[in-house]
């Protein structure tokens, strides 16, 4: 019987750069959407804004970036092991990825008050 100490995620991306992503993804649908309708990207922006306000909506980063966790846990000794996203490819679009959980072993292992 172990006690999980605490969890980590695995991130695919910072914030930062998923959040870059995000705003190129926008940029990319509206001058598609613009071109085809003759109107400004700015025009078409606030016409997407305003009749489909859900179409440019990414889910947040915190909770849809993460592509495995790694747990810290204690059972007379600590010990560390983690879980991933088993795909060859990982999407860049939360909304398109898809794959198997898989456990990838305990990555290290110390006795309880031994340091290094």
């Amino acid at each position: 019987m172990y006690i999980t100490l605490f969890e980590v995620p695995i991130y695919l991306r910072t914030s930062d750069e998923y959040y870059k992503d995000q705003q190129a993804f926008g940029n990319l649908k509206i001058n598609k959407f613009s071109i085809a309708s003759g109107k400004t990207p700015e025009e078409e922006r606030k016409w997407l804004q305003e009749n489909y306000p859900d179409y440019l909506w990414w889910p947040p980063w915190a909770f849809n970036d993460i592509v495995g966790w790694v747990n810290i846990n204690y059972d007379g000794r600590y010990f560390a092991e983690g879980w991933k996203l088993n795909r060859r490819r990982i999407s860049r679009d939360p909304r398109h990825r898809r794959g198997n959980i898989v456990y990838f072993g305990k990555i290290s292992e110390q006795p309880a008050g031994a340091s290094n």
